[in-house]
């Protein structure tokens, strides 16, 4: 598939309709590290609309891979509850237990 051109005025005016933020995690994203992703992969029947691209930060065009957008939005809600469940785990409960090893008042 060829490589599709993408002027520089298009990227800053998704970039300054997205407020400056990335469209999947919504974290600040600067001119330097930003990048174009298509919400759905042409290759996965999406098209090349500008209604289909998004400016993301570097992290999410990483993690997202060729994944729609509904299969990256749900794989960030699978990540954040792991993550929330390892914080109350290690932080919260005081560390990893043997099992049935009793928890110690504090």
């Amino acid at each position: 598939m060829a490589q599709l051109a993408i002027d520089r005025s298009l990227l800053q005016s998704l970039w300054n309709r997205q407020g400056g933020s990335c469209y999947y995690c919504g974290k600040p994203v600067n001119r330097r590290e930003w990048a174009l992703d298509y919400k759905s992969p042409p290759h996965r029947d999406g098209t090349n609309a500008v209604s289909n691209m998004a400016v993301v930060c570097r992290s999410c065009r990483l993690h997202k891979g060729d994944k729609t957008e509904s299969e990256y939005r749900q794989w960030l809600d699978e990540r954040k509850q792991w993550l929330d469940d390892q914080y109350r785990r290690y932080v919260v409960d005081g560390g990893a237990r043997r099992p049935g090893q009793a928890v110690s008042a504090a």
